[in-house]
């Protein structure tokens, strides 16, 4: 079960594809025959749609063979300059020649079915067979820029640059909207015509009505195609925002929520209330409840066991900061191993207060795992203890699920700071190895609504491991079960490329990335223009339907942080999503002769 939702995936691309294109270039071969026939080639109509099917031979397999090919082998693409320039050159071409051909046919059959004779004589074969080559040759030549410009950067066949700009305004207009537009005129005055044609003595043939009918249909599916999927990018928040003041002395004030009840918990639901409230002022589409009722994201399971189950030592694991500060967890002293909070109940409370979906956010196992002490406790071994936490961790994820959550995070904020304690990387390993413990109890369905957060700790204004090296950690992360990997990114300063570059090479079909675009540390709140930039960098190199952006870390994993302000949390998070959606717009603009030239391969055959 572990692989069959990937397997099927890949398998849908490879034999989907394939599917198409066998379809495509018999679709198109019978097109010929039928336009080519003795009956048929002196029809001007059959001119253009028969050389409109050669070409579509050409584009289908040039767009889709090598997209095939790249399933099981390097992509040849950023491989070879003059490759990545000739086949872009020439599948642009092609299909630019097949589209106007088809407004050239809506044209004919506007001419054909007109009253007036002065205008039915535009439909003529050798008018057809001058503007065919014409269209060729216009066109072969109008897109020598595409040989000039186009390159290869960071691993990457594209567009980039001033020119990625100057072809993404050309795109909307001559693909997007100057051939659907000229398409839908002429087939507005044919049909004006056709109504014509019932009360007058003029007659059309019945071989022009079948092309006619023809026509409509390739019409109606090219501006089909070129309308639908736009590009859209997930955003999501990674959990916590900061407390409200009053919240953070009382919660302190009452350790673990076990006196004064009803004053915390109005304290509580005031500031839950408020934090949805503001989030979806944000324009978030998914949300949280901040985790505003968390002792912190790491001991919530275990808060209220700590006096009975747990003690406190120093020479015990706890997460040390840039500052100096540690964030310790205690270790069991007592069997067995249990929750006394599952997150479910921050999922009730929260669904009371907005309609949008809502993502919980929960420890890693691996985290709690860190519970047990060096020595064995009696009666207790570490693998009973491990079996114990594990299944604990699934009640924990399938509650979440039971009462309505969109999604269920882990938190994973020990993954990289384990390379700093073990450099070897064994601890990060048997980490990793429990996590899938747990992720390997869930079907593929739930797998794909799960999802893992790893940053360098955010704490007090600073880091617990941003020195460590992150190309050492990112391959052993995506060997988790997950769907869905929310990664530090907007703060790291060095081997950017080399970051991306490596999130290319793990990612599997059916995940999806969310690189951090915000930095929750820093006191300056990003422009949209930036993260947009960020956005558009990552984009370089991983498939944009499997981009998201999220904020670096959490806010305020821990509830005495009061090092960010719940203003600028908003800020930030408002920032990311708009610069989030004007990503989208250039991206839109940037690719959309790519993505209409593909749905243009796959519509017409």
């Amino acid at each position: 079960m572990t692989s069959i939702l990937p397997s099927i995936q890949i398998a849908m691309i490879r034999y989907g594809m394939t599917t198409y294109l066998a379809l495509g270039n018999i679709g198109n071969f019978l097109a010929l025959l039928i336009f080519s026939n003795k009956n048929h080639r002196r029809n001007p109509c059959s001119v253009y749609l028969g050389v409109g099917s050669l070409f579509n031979i050409l584009g289908i397999n040039l767009g889709i063979i090598p997209l095939v090919y790249a399933l099981d082998h390097p992509d040849p693409l950023p491989l070879s300059l003059s490759l990545c320039k000739w086949r872009q050159y020439a599948l642009h071409a092609i299909l630019m020649i097949d589209r106007i051909l088809i407004v050239f046919a809506c044209f004919d059959r506007f001419a054909v079915s007109s009253s007036r004779p002065s205008i039915r004589r535009w439909s003529n074969i050798k008018l057809a067979r001058w503007s065919t080559i014409a269209i060729i040759l216009f066109w072969f030549i109008i897109c020598i820029h595409i040989l000039v410009y186009q390159d290869i950067q960071h691993g990457s066949c594209g567009m980039f640059g001033t020119y990625s700009l100057i072809f993404s305004i050309y795109s909307i207009f001559i693909i997007g909207l100057i051939p659907p537009l000229l398409m839908l005129i002429f087939g507005i005055l044919t049909m004006r015509n056709l109504k014509q044609i019932h009360t007058t003595q003029v007659h059309l043939h019945q071989r022009d009505r079948q092309f006619l009918a023809i026509l409509a249909a390739e019409v109606i599916v090219y501006l089909t195609c070129t309308a639908l999927n736009p590009i859209t990018i997930r955003s999501e928040q990674v959990g916590s925002i900061p407390r409200p003041i009053e919240l953070i002395a009382a919660q302190h004030m009452y350790p673990c929520d076990t006196t004064n009840r009803n004053e915390l918990k109005a304290l509580q639901v005031k500031a839950i209330r408020s934090t949805i409230e503001e989030l979806e002022r944000t324009g978030s589409k998914i949300i949280t409840d901040g985790e505003q009722t968390k002792s912190s994201f790491l001991t919530y399971p275990i808060c209220g066991l700590k006096n009975e189950y747990y003690a406190f030592s120093s020479k015990y694991f706890a997460l040390t900061f840039s500052n100096g500060h540690r964030r310790s967890l205690p270790h069991l002293i007592k069997s067995p191993f249990r929750y006394t909070t599952y997150a479910h109940v921050y999922v009730d409370e929260a669904k009371k207060y907005t309609n949008l979906p809502i993502k919980q956010a929960i420890i890693a196992p691996s985290a709690l795992s860190m519970v047990y002490p060096q020595e064995t406790i009696p009666n207790y071994t570490r693998e009973q203890f491990l079996n114990d936490l594990i299944n604990e961790a699934e009640i924990d994820v399938r509650k979440c699920f039971t009462s309505g959550a969109h999604s269920v995070q882990l938190d994973f904020s020990e993954a990289r700071f384990s390379l700093k304690v073990d450099p070897t990387g064994r601890l990060l390993q048997e980490f990793v190895q429990i996590n899938n413990r747990l992720l390997n109890r869930f079907e593929s369905n739930l797998r794909h609504r799960l999802g893992v957060h790893v940053c360098a700790g955010c704490d007090k204004g600073c880091y617990h491991s941003i020195d460590v090296n992150y190309l050492l950690l990112l391959p052993e992360i995506f060997d988790l079960k997950v769907g869905n990997f929310f990664l530090q990114f907007s703060s790291e300063t060095s081997n950017r490329h080399e970051i991306l570059s490596c999130i290319r090479d793990s990612i599997q079909p059916w995940q999806r990335v969310f690189i951090g675009v915000t930095d929750p540390l820093k006191p300056k709140v990003e422009t949209p223009e930036e993260v947009c930039e960020q956005v558009l960098e990552a984009a370089e190199y991983i498939p944009i339907e499997q981009l998201g952006t999220t904020d670096d870390c959490g806010f305020s994993p821990f509830d005495d942080d009061q090092s960010v302000s719940r203003q600028i949390a908003f800020e930030k998070i408002r920032a990311r999503i708009q610069g989030t959606k004007l990503a989208e717009e250039k991206l839109n603009k940037k690719q959309s002769i790519q993505r209409t030239e593909l749905d243009t391969i796959i519509c017409q055959n």
